[in-house]
């Protein structure tokens, strides 16, 4: 559902680059790595946002930055 909802902001970008690649033949090995790369940057804060909430974290428990 949320990369439904961010698909306006963040597919400008992801869908062109990763047509883009692959008519590039040379590329498509470091292009796969980056991609895995993004993913998992791109998504690893919100699971640990989503497991904070889970587990009860609330904004006033979290330090104060």
């Amino acid at each position: 559902m949320v990369s439904i909802v961010e698909l306006a902001c963040t597919g400008q970008v992801y869908l062109p680059t990763i047509i883009f690649v692959l008519g590039l033949p040379q590329w498509r090995a470091r292009a796969a790595l980056a991609l895995v790369a993004y993913n998992l940057m791109f998504v690893t804060p919100l699971i640990v946002v989503f497991l904070l909430a889970y587990f009860g974290t609330t904004s006033s428990s979290l330090p104060a930055g």
